[in-house]
């Protein structure tokens, strides 16, 4: 997505990609955010690797 965009995937765009339930998205990806592996804001496309630009808000 970075090198097509410029920019983090949406919150969708992560979840389709995996495969995700919609109604799971937003719980598996502040389980994750938690844990250390994914960092957000509320910039939108602010969706990132931890250790990266962003932190987690929300």
């Amino acid at each position: 997505m970075w090198e097509r965009t410029g920019a983090g995937p949406t919150w969708t765009e992560l979840g389709d990609a995996l495969g995700w339930a919609p109604a799971l998205r937003e719980r598996i990806i502040r389980t994750l955010a938690r844990e250390g592996v994914l960092s957000y804001s509320p910039e939108p496309r602010s969706l990132a690797v931890a250790g990266g630009a962003g932190g987690v808000e929300g």
